[in-house]
């Protein structure tokens, strides 16, 4: 959905670090774009990431080492070129994970988005707080991890 979604709205170069195993799946519906097989013997993800002009993290990322790895190089690119980051689904995940471990981090260039249930665990609070009232969640969400929260 991500790359979809990217291409719609006007996006030149289009690129996918995913599982080997994905890549002529993603081709077969859009053979336009670009995709690095992460097992690929010669794939430089840092220097791909590095190379973005916006990096989307998230969706089907999982939980796993090299999910972490992965985020970790996103955010690292994201530090040292002022990338926009925009972090969903398994992303946000991670990101509470470091939160439970006493790591925040604030950004001000990064867009997150949140539903109630990772809401919650970004801001180590129910879900009821979050239902309770969203615009105090966005708000809060936004002084504690900068940038923006939609």
């Amino acid at each position: 959905m991500a790359r979809e979604t990217a291409q719609c709205s006007g996006s030149g170069l289009v690129s996918i670090i995913t599982r080997s195993k994905h890549r002529s799946a993603i081709l077969a519906r859009r053979p336009e774009l670009m995709v690095l097989g992460t097992e690929d013997e010669d794939a430089d993800i840092e220097e791909l990431i590095s190379k973005g002009s916006v990096i989307a993290i998230g969706p089907g990322l999982g939980k796993s080492k090299w999910s972490r790895h992965l985020l970790q190089s996103a955010l690292s690119a994201q530090q040292a070129q002022n990338t926009p980051l925009v972090v969903d689904a398994d992303g946000l995940k991670l990101l509470a994970e470091r939160l439970e471990s006493g790591a925040s981090i604030k950004r001000s260039n990064w867009v997150l988005t949140p539903h109630p249930g990772e809401a919650a665990s970004l801001l180590n609070s129910s879900v009821g707080e979050v239902q309770s009232d969203r615009f105090v969640t966005v708000q809060k969400l936004s002084e504690f991890w900068g940038g923006l929260v939609y």
